[in-house]
């Protein structure tokens, strides 16, 4: 069995522009869904944040990361990541 882990980056209003330049290093495919295309039941300012991101290479390489919402706090030193199967 393989388990497949990634490093899962949280946060505020810039995950687009963190997954973008991850793609630019590493290559790869980026896929992304804004809140504005989710049942996230957030609000319009986040509607082009992202809700679900990632970048993932045929080698292996894989990182995630959203836009923390709006209704959630946030400190940039305090669980800025996690990691996902």
């Amino acid at each position: 069995m393989t388990v497949i882990t990634a490093l899962h980056i949280n946060l505020r209003g810039n995950a687009r522009e963190a997954l973008e330049f991850y793609q630019s290093v590493f290559g790869g495919e980026l896929v992304a869904f804004p809140y504005g295309d989710t049942e996230s039941g957030q609000g319009p300012t986040q509607s082009e944040q992202i809700a679900w991101g990632e970048v993932s290479t045929p080698g292996g390489f894989r990182v995630m990361a959203y836009d923390i919402q709006d209704s959630l706090p946030y400190n940039a030193g305090e669980n800025a990541f996690y990691s996902a199967l």
